[in-house]
């Protein structure tokens, strides 16, 4: 899986919880934890949704695409 930066849109998996499947901007990346082998690293994100509201998920709901080129 690819490292989130600050930048990235990614997508935003749908859930209950969090809303339905978006495309989404990262403005802020935080870390959660951290192990001494970056293994099990997880982080928090700030993100820019397409409705203009700003949001705050974690590596669990946001993954990010490979690019593609045509």
């Amino acid at each position: 899986m690819s490292k989130i930066k600050v930048g990235d849109v990614v997508k935003k998996e749908a859930s209950k919880d969090t809303g339905p499947q978006a495309w989404v901007t990262v403005l802020e990346k935080e870390s959660l934890w951290e192990t001494d082998d970056d293994s099990d690293t997880w982080y928090r994100y700030t993100v820019l949704q397409p409705d203009g509201s700003v949001a705050t998920y974690t590596d669990a709901v946001l993954k990010k695409q490979r690019t593609i080129y045509a």
